[in-house]
């Protein structure tokens, strides 16, 4: 169960990277993020006019993506003994902060619980009334960086160990401490300083050590993970039956870290794009259009069906009877159902949520606490209301190349019904996370992975897996059925091409990095710059460069990296994004001159002819006697595969941008 988890005891730092060693694993470092990148902001306005008053709300969804200090996809700069991954993160928590000028209620700045297992946090959603949501939208329409937040998220790991044995008396602990949130600092000094129920006996000299593993074991086992203010994190131990737990300090036990992370502003410059004004018709005949939302990121395995049944109590004498509306969610879309009211009336109602989950038998139904909701026509229904939860599960791109997976869970509930709550997803390139379905109120969960090798040979292993969110990769797996991924791939660079291959082996791909005008059969550059009468036009085709010394110089690199004696460079597939560029020095900065098509082939001829202003003229002409950042060509190359090997020859996920500059174009 531990395999490919970080081990806390084992932590390294260096100039490049920080992190933690795997359990059992040393030559595998688990990076935890450094940073919380913004997705962009979108803000819905509402505006309703209603009998005697016109309803205003503004509906407020930001969502964040975690980032590391390093790129994972390759060994350790200067540690080649190490390979990076991000570490598994679990369960996160996320809530706004703003200024206190704007006056939003405490309630909208809660902290709400979000899915950071595959490393991003899904959109958080709040609902601002009158005068705070005009606030909020005036400050970014000014351009005034406002909104900000923090992000708690757990991260699941092995606990620092040491000699000796922990004894703890939960009661004189529990006595000790007391309810309140206590930050991680606060928590380690009080047992450096000795906490009453605390018992080491045989212990290690390093204090540092010790408080470590004693911490470790105490909140894994005994806390939850609390925000402490509005930006601090912490822990809570709420109230536990009494008793005493021993743990050998020496043997590995799961443990769960805290990790704080700030995005502070979300938003800046601009963000008046992100706004949205919406007009409601307004309901003068008491029919009342409600706009049921969902934190559901998608419909979850084991999930048949959810519903919600709103339910406004009799009103009498203008409406002696309840009325009802059920809405069905088909996440991640809202879903409407009407409220037939009196005329005039308030909008009150009750909500209820029920699900229907698979069983080992038949479905069942579970059903969540119901609630009032009073004057809100947008409410958000999330998995408690509906009577589940969700269980995050997540699978790299590496353990999808190699193996299909399949994650199931078995849930039971303490009840007389018999059946077992069953729900199973499929992972695959395409769709790298899913969400399982299970009873809020169940008592146990099993989880299980199967990863099966593809081919004729194919072969499988299944792994349980704890209660938590799901994170899987090459290292997740026990006796994994599938090589250890020992060699990385190999990056060479020389005279504008980029190469990339596995040592040893004899096919190497390449990718062109640098582009000029293309070469007539003459070699003659296919470059011409034209005044007549007045007018001056710039005529050029232009190529991504990729010449036979080019070519040479990079096979000997490759051999030098460890290629195979008959190596065979070919180019890589790649495809041009968009169109190529031709950009000019104005006011200061490069702009669009011009833009063409490409041929699709491997130099990605483009041809441009434009007209030249009286500056831009001069500006190109300096730029073809030998000045340089003054024109330049621009193409945005983005590899057609995916996989380690693409990955290293892009230099990342993204695409490659191709920038040439003019001045070296009659050299």
């Amino acid at each position: 169960m531990f395999t490919g988890l970080p081990d806390f005891g084992q932590a390294h730092r260096s100039g490049v990277a920080e992190g933690y060693v795997a359990f059992e694993q040393p030559g595998v470092l688990s990076v935890v993020p450094a940073s919380l990148n913004a997705e962009p902001l979108q803000v819905d306005e509402y505006l309703q006019e209603r009998d005697d008053r016109i309803e205003q709300f503004t509906l407020v969804t930001a969502g964040f993506t975690f980032d590391t200090a390093m790129d994972t996809t390759s060994r350790v700069p200067g540690q080649p003994e190490l390979r990076a991954r991000p570490a598994p993160l679990g369960e996160g928590w996320v809530r706004l902060v703003a200024p206190a000028d704007l006056d939003l209620p405490a309630d909208v700045l809660a902290a709400q619980s979000c899915d950071a297992t595959a490393g991003e946090v899904l959109p958080t959603l709040v609902r601002l009334d009158g005068v705070a949501g005009e606030l909020l939208t005036g400050s970014l329409r000014a351009g005034l960086r406002t909104l900000g937040a923090v992000v708690l998220v757990t991260v699941r790991g092995v606990a620092a160990r040491c000699p000796g044995t922990l004894t703890v008396d939960v009661d004189a602990l529990a006595q000790g401490i007391g309810i309140s949130p206590v930050r991680p600092e606060d928590l380690r000094d009080r047992i450096r300083a000795g906490l009453p129920g605390i018992k080491v006996s045989n212990g290690p000299d390093d204090d540092e050590l010790l408080t470590a593993a004693v911490m470790d074991r105490l909140v894994t086992r005994l806390a939850a993970p609390v925000f402490v203010d509005d930006t601090e994190a912490g822990w809570q131990f709420p109230d536990v039956r009494p008793g005493t737990f021993t743990w050998e300090l020496s043997e590995p036990v799961m443990a769960t870290r805290l990790l704080r992370l700030t995005c502070d502003p979300i938003l800046g410059e601009g963000g008046a794009e992100g706004i949205r004004r919406h007009e409601v018709r307004p309901l003068t005949d008491g029919r009342e259009q409600v706009t049921v939302y969902s934190t559901l990121p998608a419909m979850p395995a084991g999930l048949v069906a959810a519903t919600v049944r709103l339910t406004a109590p009799p009103v009498p004498p203008a409406r002696p009877f309840a009325a009802e509306a059920n809405a069905t969610l088909l996440p991640p879309a809202p879903a409407l159902a009407t409220l037939q009211l009196a005329s005039g009336e308030a909008l009150s109602y009750d909500l209820e949520g029920s699900a229907v989950l698979e069983t080992d038998r038949v479905p069942r139904t579970v059903s969540g606490e119901g609630r009032q909701v009073t004057g809100d026509s947008t409410p958000v229904v999330t998995p408690a209301d509906l009577g589940v939860r969700l269980i995050s599960v997540f699978a790299t791109d590496d353990l999808l190349e190699l193996a299909d997976v399949t994650v199931s869970t078995r849930a039971t509930r303490l009840t007389r019904d018999p059946s077992v709550f069953v729900s199973q997803t499929s992972l695959s390139a395409a769709q790298s996370r899913a969400w399982l379905a299970v009873p809020r109120n169940a008592f146990e969960v099993i989880i299980e992975a199967t990863a099966t090798t593809r081919g004729a040979a194919s072969r499988s292993t299944r792994q349980l897996l704890p209660d938590a969110p799901i994170w899987l990769d090459l290292f997740s797996f026990t006796d994994p059925p599938w090589a250890a991924p020992d060699e990385q791939p190999q990056v060479v660079e020389a005279d504008g091409l980029r190469a990339v291959g596995l040592k040893d082996e004899p096919d190497w791909r390449f990718l062109p990095l640098t582009a000029g005008p293309a070469v007539s059969p003459g070699s003659a550059p296919q470059l011409s710059l034209i005044e007549a009468g007045g007018v001056a036009m710039l005529m050029v085709t232009t190529s991504l460069l990729v010449t036979d010394a080019a070519q040479e110089a990079v096979r000997q690199l490759c051999l030098a990296a460890g290629a195979a004696a008959d190596v065979r460079l070919s180019p890589a597939p790649f495809e041009v994004e968009g169109a190529a560029e031709l950009v000019v020095l104005r006011d200061g900065q490069l702009t669009t001159l011009a833009a063409a098509g490409t041929s699709n082939t491997i130099t990605q001829e483009a041809s441009f002819s434009t007209a030249l202003t009286g500056a831009d003229l001069a500006t190109v002409k300096r730029a073809l006697s030998g000045a340089t950042g003054l024109l330049a060509v621009r193409y945005l190359l983005r590899v057609a595969v995916s996989g380690p090997l693409a990955l290293a020859l892009a230099g990342g996920p993204g695409p490659v941008l191709v920038v040439t500059d003019a001045g070296t174009w009659r050299h």
